[in-house]
């Protein structure tokens, strides 16, 4: 899986995501060299994961399945009523991972200032 480094790092940042995640085999982290790295078996889990050193980057489905009903309705919507927001897939994972902190957690991220803020 190939994550943009702007998606490392807007996810990264995301707390709430971060927060909602549990460590499963097929996930894919953040190694302590800044490497994603897949989650490729239980021992991994079962020794331990810190989840206040590593991080989730979560895959388009990982973050659809953050979303309730109505969220994700509204999330496909926006996808279906203008495509341009999209210019490819690596783009896909932070327009979603947008929609989501949007959806969700009412924040949006600022890239001058490279975190997300509260919409008020």
């Amino acid at each position: 899986m190939k994550f943009t480094n702007e998606y490392i790092e807007m996810v990264s940042m995301a707390e709430e995501i971060q927060k909602a995640w549990n460590p499963k085999v097929g996930d894919w982290i953040l190694d302590y060299y800044f490497n994603p790295l897949l989650i490729s078996d239980k021992k991994t889990i079962k020794d331990g994961i810190n989840k206040d050193v590593l991080r989730w980057l979560p895959t388009l489905e990982d973050l659809f399945r953050l979303c309730n009903k109505e969220n994700l309705s509204k999330i496909l919507y926006m996808l279906g009523y203008d495509s341009r927001i999209i210019e490819d897939l690596e783009d896909l994972y932070n327009t979603i991972l947008d929609l989501v902190m949007l959806y969700n957690y009412n924040k949006s991220w600022n890239p001058a200032k490279k975190q997300w803020e509260a919409i008020e």
